[in-house]
């Protein structure tokens, strides 16, 4: 009972760990981001085409982000759902 225990205060900290990660690194893409939406504003030679492509893997890349994020929660939960089982 107690290592079941320990092995979730474990994965509660991992968790943690990879939540802060996370959110670290969401903060820096989001950031570079507004960089780079203000940079392609002051370049007149790429057009709106060029723009929507770049654009288009961005929202992409949000979109993996935040699959990946589902997916790491799952994960953390049913590690956590094997040990409380117990």
């Amino acid at each position: 009972m107690q290592t079941g225990k320990m092995v979730n205060q474990v994965i509660a900290t991992q968790k943690k760990l990879f939540d802060n990660s996370f959110m670290t690194v969401t903060m820096i893409q989001d950031q570079t981001e507004k960089i780079y939406g203000t940079t392609l504003s002051k370049m007149p030679w790429v057009t709106e085409e060029n723009r929507k492509v770049l654009d288009d893997s961005i929202n992409q890349y949000k979109e993996i982000r935040t699959d990946f994020k589902k997916a790491m929660d799952s994960g953390f939960e049913q590690m956590e759902n094997v040990f409380t089982a117990k």
